[in-house]
């Protein structure tokens, strides 16, 4: 059976069922394995006395993306059979499970923060099956249907990122909460009685154990009380349920992809696709569909269509995929940098318990599925205009990272990484009329950022392919999509979770990070604007050159 589900055969250019379920589970698997370490990572590398927690705490996340790099870099050398089968989902999904349970011994036996990365670094080795399924999305030959393909599977990303941090913060709250445990059929007061009968077990080993936060102290549990259920059940299953929630995903997932049909189209095909279109030696540029002219249109209407099927060179589709992936290993530098930073601005700048903070930061990054629904509700009208999302995107990210920066207006009395830890009375007062405004401020900041981050992202994976070269060894679609992969989702996820965490200083300071997020995005849109259409970018030019040289010639 399990033989007869990893055969390999030809499956042809149609998006199926198992291609979205393939392609939208792992990237939901790959961003909570790696948010869900986020909450505590830092607390967990100052349990083990790390002279520069910050930096530890981002290498341990950052480690993930190093994994990452070299799986999606061999991935891409395997067969199309191969890659269009189950094998890559299966193996991504056993090599979590094993990386999860590893990882789990080592939180619980406080292992060194060496066997962290270690263990990260192995659980990540599976996810170029994400370029799999991408690479799966680009087969479709529909331009829209094909960018609607990309959204799902980034509002599985964006899904997956959010979920890592609410899950810990639930976990964290419940931790916190005076549980009390009484016999069957007891009522009255949460005190010993001995006329009623009421006998609560105030369950004290864990109020002594996590300080009434879950994220206080480093995760542990006596080694001795994980076999016992009945005093230590508690306290085993606040310190495995993050491990456990992601091992019976994976585990769903795992059974998914053995189980699903791999020839059920999702779309429902309106037409047939067209036929491949053939590049010239020079480059191409194809297009999905040609539009249909009258013969009494405008002139300048066909003008455009001429423009349109005349393929482009071969140089325009090297600046177009350059720029957009220095775009795409920007954005992910930004999103999981600020993923990775706003929980440690939460709780050392805010001095917000760290459970809080991850159910806020997590709620915030649920952003993107509600511009994922306005997408899909006016879908045909947003058609054409990609370059008017693509500008609204960058306004929203340069205006969040200036209500960032503005948080250096408020008086906050700055407190070392250490000491805000176990922040005293005196602290936490300080912050009394200043947390409210911050909090909002940051939030809202927060909600445009995720959202700015999110509207570019499906655009800028999809904009690349038509500019594609059947073929070339570079610039083909499979190509394309193996260098976003490489470059985007794993060189800019891994500096932004070790640069961003850096970059807030000790003590924690968000203008600094604000500083930061502007320069970059200054730098995407002079790129975006010079390479999103070079062509354009030509015509423009030449069209100034030529009114400085008859400006000259006037004068």
């Amino acid at each position: 059976m399990v033989v007869e589900c990893l055969s390999v055969r030809v499956r042809g250019p149609v998006f199926s069922r198992f291609d979205l379920v393939a392609a939208c589970g792992t990237s939901f698997l790959k961003n909570l394995t790696m948010t869900i370490v986020l909450p505590v990572v830092l607390s967990s590398a100052e349990a083990r006395s790390s002279d520069s927690p910050l930096l530890s705490s981002g290498l341990v996340a950052a480690s993930f993306s190093v994994g990452m790099v070299l799986s999606t870099s061999l991935m891409c050398c395997w067969p199309t059979k191969v890659l269009d089968s189950r094998l890559p989902f299966v193996l991504c999904a056993c090599l979590l499970l094993i990386g999860n349970a590893f990882y789990l011994a080592a939180e619980l036996l406080l292992w060194p923060t060496i066997a962290l990365i270690v263990c990260r670094f192995g659980m990540a080795l599976g996810f170029g099956a994400q370029f799999a399924g991408k690479r799966r999305c680009s087969v479709e030959t529909s331009k829209s249907r094909r960018e609607y393909a990309f959204m799902l599977v980034e509002a599985a990303n964006s899904a997956g990122q959010a979920a890592g941090p609410i899950l810990m913060g639930t976990v964290g709250l419940l931790a916190s909460l005076d549980w009390s445990i009484s016999d069957p059929g007891d009522v009255g007061s949460a005190t010993f009685d001995g006329i009623n009968g009421t006998k609560p077990m105030h369950l004290d080993r864990i109020r002594n154990t996590m300080q009434g936060d879950l994220f206080g102290r480093s995760i542990r549990a006596p080694f001795g009380q994980l076999y016992r259920l009945v005093e230590g059940g508690v306290s085993m299953l606040l310190a495995v349920v993050p491990a456990a929630v992601t091992i019976v995903l994976t585990t769903a997932f795992l059974i998914a992809v053995l189980t699903l049909r791999t020839d059920v189209p999702f779309f429902r095909q309106t037409e047939p696709p067209p036929p491949t279109p053939t590049p010239a030696a020079h480059g191409s540029k194809p297009k999905e569909v040609t539009p249909l002219i009258a013969p009494g249109a405008p002139a300048q209407q066909r003008q455009e269509s001429d423009d349109d099927t005349t393929p482009a060179p071969l140089w325009v589709s090297y600046v177009v995929q350059c720029s957009c992936l220095f775009y795409g290993v920007a954005r992910n530098f930004l999103f999981f940098g600020f993923e990775s930073a706003a929980v440690v601005v939460y709780n050392r700048e805010l001095l917000i318990p760290v459970s809080a903070a991850s159910l806020w930061v997590g709620c915030c990054a649920l952003t993107p599925l509600v511009a994922l629904a306005l997408y899909s509700r006016y879908r045909s009208a947003l058609e054409g205009k990609t370059q008017q999302l693509l500008l609204a995107s960058e306004l929203m990210g340069v205006g969040a990272s200036l209500l960032f920066l503005a948080s250096s207006l408020f008086d906050v009395a700055p407190t070392s990484l250490a000491d805000a830890a176990e922040p005293d009375a005196a602290a936490q007062g300080g912050l009394d009329d200043v947390r409210g405004p911050f909090l909002l401020l940051l939030t809202f900041g927060s909600v445009c950022f995720y959202g700015s981050i999110y509207l570019g992202a499906a655009m800028g994976n999809s904009h690349p392919l038509s500019y594609a070269v059947e073929g070339h060894p570079l610039l083909s679609r499979s190509a394309m999509i193996a260098e976003q992969q490489i470059l985007q989702s794993t060189l800019g996820k891994g500096l932004g979770m070790v640069v961003c965490r850096v970059v807030l200083g000790d003590p924690v300071r968000l203008e600094n990070l604000a500083r930061l997020f502007l320069y970059v995005m200054a730098t995407q849109i002079v790129v975006l604007a010079l390479g999103w259409d070079p062509l354009a970018t030509q015509r423009r030019w030449r069209a100034v050159h030529g009114r400085l040289i008859a400006q000259r010639g006037a004068t």
